[in-house]
């Protein structure tokens, strides 16, 4: 039986697409069925990945429905990170998103009132991670899924992806959750039950070894004004580092990739 529709997961990260197609019908023995996957090289410009995101989706599988959705996961050099300080009298998203541009204006010196800001719940009275996406990315991606009559079924970045699928896993009182990206890391640092620290910066190697990723670390601290935990999980985007010696003082905690098994939707990589 022909799919009905099709969920399309697509990640933009440095340089690269990453486009999963995966069919979806009432038959629960097509659950585990494998996904159509795309690994498109691209630069680093709108133009150039509007283009290559139109010959990935005219390549993918198509359902009958016209039901298709796009998930879409947004990494660097497209997203700054920030924590956002509790604000009471907030009632909404709307309410959060305008506070936090405010608060990522100041930290980056910068007018961000057009900026694309979300901001992650949270408890009451507790910082939140905010994220801003750059805006003309969000708005070409947006109007270039209507036109292709697809459903945007989620719209983040490739860090909250990441702890969306280890959130098992993060059970550390205290943890720095590193992520690398092409030639960038992620991370954010987690004490006193909230998020203390969070960002993206280039790093020089895209297969840090163990001696690196010590260093990678030191300077995510840095950069939070946070101490650093002694527990660590790490995952990645791409290829795994080269070796994981040299780290001492800290307890690694292996993750694997951000990138989901391909055969079986849903499954977190180990």
């Amino acid at each position: 039986m022909p799919p009905l529709w099709i969920d399309h997961s697509l990640w933009i990260l440095n340089g690269s697409l990453r486009l999963l197609s995966k069919e979806r019908s009432l038959s629960p023995r097509n659950g585990g069925a494998e996904g159509q996957e795309q690994s498109i090289v691209v630069s680093n410009t709108v133009d150039d990945i509007f283009l290559r995101l139109q010959e990935a989706l005219a390549l993918a599988p198509h359902g009958n429905l016209r039901m298709d959705g796009l998930h879409i996961h947004v990494g660097s050099p497209w997203v700054r990170y920030g924590i956002v300080p509790w604000q009471d009298g907030l009632k909404n998203n709307a309410d959060w998103s305008a506070y936090a541009r405010i608060v990522l204006g100041q930290q980056f010196d910068t007018d961000a009132q057009g900026w694309h800001v979300c901001v992650a719940a949270g408890g009451y009275g507790a910082p939140r991670v905010a994220a801003s996406i750059d805006e003309v990315l969000y708005q070409t991606t947006v109007s270039f899924a209507k036109s292709q009559r697809l459903q945007i079924r989620q719209f983040d970045t490739a860090l909250a992806s990441t702890v969306d699928m280890f959130s098992g896993r993060l059970s550390a009182a205290e943890f720095a959750l590193l992520v690398l990206e092409s030639k960038y890391a992620s991370y954010a640092i987690y004490r006193d039950a909230e998020w203390q620290g969070v960002g993206s910066f280039p790093i020089a190697h895209e297969r840090p070894n163990g001696v690196q990723l010590a260093a990678v670390l030191r300077d995510a601290a840095m950069l939070s004004s946070s101490a650093l935990p002694s527990q660590v999980y790490l995952s990645s985007y791409g290829q795994l580092p080269v070796d994981l010696q040299g780290m001492t003082g800290f307890t690694l905690h292996w993750l694997g990739l951000s990138f989901p098994m391909n055969k079986v939707p849903g499954q977190a990589a180990s």
